[in-house]
């Protein structure tokens, strides 16, 4: 008989979860101008560096509404939100390393 807690773990040392790849000198995303009519510039303060990847802004249901690829490493990226509807959203950058940065902004009338 193999006793297991409430997460599934036969060792009381043990953790579930998914790993976070994203390291405390780089995790910091910052957005401004936040709210926003019509552009957003999305920098990483702590690092200095967006890092090359996919960028994915998301309305609340969770539909992609906007998709980009950030090409090389840059100081900041400047996006063009005035296609976008009046609301709440969330982006994130998938990095090429598999790690994912998050943000979310306002994007007014």
């Amino acid at each position: 008989v193999l006793k297991i807690d409430s997460i599934g773990c036969s060792d009381p040392a043990c953790t579930v979860g998914i790993e976070n790849y994203i390291t405390k000198e780089d995790n910091s995303i910052a957005v401004f101008p936040n709210p926003s009519l019509d552009y957003i510039t999305i920098s990483n303060p702590t690092a200095g560096i967006l890092p090359p990847g996919l960028l994915q802004i998301t309305d609340m249901k969770g539909t992609i509404v906007l998709e980009k690829k950030i090409h090389s490493n840059q100081h900041n990226y400047i996006l063009n939100i005035k296609s976008l509807f009046e609301g709440l959203y969330n982006g994130r950058i998938i990095t090429n390393e598999v790690r994912v940065l998050v943000f979310r902004f306002v994007k007014l009338k």
